[in-house]
């Protein structure tokens, strides 16, 4: 019977010999680091890159995704708002960095032609003052809605300040 020393002693006679070839993914991994856990290593390794990747390619999903919705609620915007066609034509830059950060602060807002159409007008009329009007939306957006703030009664003689 020999002891842990003497194993150990044994495994590192085996370092810098050439190791038995074997098939399968990592298979010397396996053997290195010493039978069945490491080839469980070996198979945990492999399932761990195949995580890595499928998490990448969701990802990458759901970015198309939203540049996708982005690109929908901008036409549907200026479709509802024509006359929002010519301040886009005439600074379509400034126009699209408007859109940008409207969007990316108020994507529920955005998404809305006729209340993106609102943010967007004032912001072009008033470019300097875009990023106040940014920050009123997001205000708005965290008060709620109109239907939740006019609320004055209960039952069937709800009242609604608008």
């Amino acid at each position: 019977m020999s002891n842990p020393v003497d194993e150990f002693l044994q495994s590192c006679d085996r370092v810098g010999k050439p190791m038995e070839k074997s098939a399968g993914p990592l298979s010397g991994m396996g053997q290195m680091m010493g039978g069945k856990f490491g080839d469980e290593l070996a198979r945990g390794a492999i399932q761990a890159t195949m995580g890595a990747a499928v998490m990448a390619l969701g990802g990458a999903a759901v970015k198309t995704s939203n540049a996708i919705k982005k690109r929908k609620s901008f036409r549907d915007m200026l479709e509802h708002n024509a006359d929002l066609n010519e301040q886009h034509q005439n600074d379509p830059k400034m126009f699209g960095r408007h859109f940008e950060s409207f969007y990316s602060m108020n994507p529920a807002f955005a998404s809305d032609p006729v209340v993106a159409g609102t943010y967007m007008r004032q912001m072009s009329m008033n470019p300097q003052a875009a990023g106040r009007t940014l920050v009123e939306s997001l205000e708005a957006r965290q008060k709620g809605s109109p239907w939740e703030l006019g609320m004055t009664g209960v039952g069937p003689t709800v009242k609604y300040k608008f």
